[in-house]
């Protein structure tokens, strides 16, 4: 069962079903690595990705908690899935 955002911290749709395919592809990302997921983004920072729906690598780093070596690391792995989602 997926975890619940915080009240204050609501997202409307189309934007949850981005943000929860956002978390899907961090998880995969940390099983891979063998790290908890937190490690790759928080939480917030694929809060603010959802709504954003970035396009290019350097407005992913714009984004909370987004610095140089994670934007390399895993910057096109979460570009990719906002470019195929059709939301």
């Amino acid at each position: 069962m997926r975890q619940r955002l915080s009240n204050a911290v609501q997202l409307a749709e189309p934007a949850m079903t981005i943000f929860n395919a956002l978390r899907d592809e961090r998880l995969r990302i940390a099983k891979q690595q063998g790290v908890p997921p937190y490690v790759i983004f928080h939480d917030t920072t694929l809060r603010a990705m959802a709504p954003a729906r970035p396009r290019h690598l350097h407005d992913i780093l714009n984004l909370p908690g987004v610095g140089r070596a994670k934007l390399d690391r895993y910057g096109e792995a979460f570009l990719s899935v906002l470019s195929d989602l059709d939301v």
